[in-house]
């Protein structure tokens, strides 16, 4: 990105970190298998996360070069801001209660904390030094159902969702899609036809939307609720024209058939 600061909309000066380190990362992880009988299976995995030099999206005010500050637009920069440690439980399940239905459940939570402090070089050719600490427990899970009506044709239903996160400056709000798959084949399998339903809502949810807020006590506040389109349904359609198996052949080991 770059290190000189643009106007991104009326609001907003945004620019690079010329002298921003990269990320180093120390990660454990204890993980545990178990299957049962019915094809089902159980997955736990409890980690540690440590990151040194975690970069994050910060705002600061807008001073000019004579010391004044712009009291409607803040600067926006992504830059290292300390460290970040996160520890958790995540835990998936692959079901499949009948013979047609198959369902994988995942789930995520963990404990997320940012410490440190980013510094700023403004216009008025005076740096200076922000402090970063957050905390929050944080939640995620996932779903894939899928139903087979019969030999060729399938639904799919799927779900991703995550709960209300902190950053460096503020947080953002919970964040959630579901989706929904119909696939049919014809033709002995050479043609396949998808129609999808994506980010269903119907007026009814608030699927594919969040709020993202920043604040420092003090100096300023700013919050923007981003919508993204809903309610998406398409049709694919997919043919394949030779489906004749690969008649290759490759050379035989100079020892033979029983090598191994």
């Amino acid at each position: 990105m770059n290190s000189f600061a643009e106007r991104e909309h009326s609001e907003v000066f945004e620019q690079g970190d010329n002298q921003l380190k990269p990320e180093f990362i120390d990660l454990l992880e204890l993980g545990y298998v178990k299957k049962f009988d019915g094809n089902t299976t159980l997955n736990a995995t409890a980690y540690y996360r440590h990151v040194n030099n975690v970069i994050n999206r910060v705002n600061t005010l807008a001073y000019q070069s004579n010391g004044a500050v712009l009291d409607s637009v803040l600067n926006r920069v992504y830059s290292n801001v300390g460290k970040s440690n996160a520890f958790g439980l995540e835990i998936g399940a692959q079901l499949q209660p009948t013979k047609k239905w198959s369902t994988f459940l995942g789930a995520n939570v963990y404990s997320y904390a940012i410490d440190g402090l980013f510094t700023f070089e403004h216009r008025d050719g005076i740096t200076r030094d922000y402090v970063v600490a957050t905390e929050a427990t944080i939640f995620s899970m996932n779903l894939n159902a899928t139903y087979s009506f019969w030999e060729n044709a399938s639904l799919q239903f799927t779900f991703n969702y995550l709960s209300q996160t902190n950053t460096a400056q503020g947080e953002d709000s919970e964040f959630y899609t579901p989706n929904l798959a119909l696939k049919k084949s014809f033709l002995q399998g050479k043609l396949n036809a998808v129609v999808q339903w994506q980010n269903m809502d119907m007026g009814l949810l608030k699927s594919n939307e969040q709020r993202i807020t920043t604040f420092k006590p003090g100096e300023f506040y700013t919050t923007t609720n981003y919508r993204y389109e809903v309610d998406m349904v398409s049709l694919n359609l997919s043919y394949t024209f030779n489906g004749a198996k690969n008649k290759s052949k490759f050379i035989k080991s100079e020892f033979g058939e029983k090598e191994f």
